[in-house]
């Protein structure tokens, strides 16, 4: 069993924006968007509440599958784009012991 629960605020630096105008917050967010966009086994929505974007989601599989191992890499190349962006990824995986109980 696998199971992913998953927050992430995305912000485009952690610089002062004001001081740094090189930084060019719409490329960021429409690169996330494409990033987003191309996603093949999941769906995903950035929220926008109160000037954050940020994007949330869990997943739960019997087993790692290519489903899980997109959305910890879309988590990871979200935090390479916006370098500015925080938040948490909970990673589980359980094995079961299966026992014969001679019934």
């Amino acid at each position: 069993m696998v199971t992913i629960y998953a927050w992430l605020e995305i912000r485009a630096t952690y610089l002062d924006e004001d001081l740094h105008p090189e930084i060019d917050e719409k490329k960021v967010f429409d690169d996330i968007d494409n990033l987003i966009k191309k996603l093949k086994y999941n769906e995903l929505k950035v929220i926008e509440k109160n000037y954050s974007r940020f994007v949330q989601f869990s997943v739960m599989e019997n087993h790692k599958t290519e489903r899980t191992e997109e959305m910890i890499s879309m988590y990871e190349n979200i935090t390479k784009i916006a370098t500015g962006s925080y938040g948490l990824l909970y990673y589980l995986k359980m094995k079961y012991i299966v026992m014969n109980l001679g019934f």
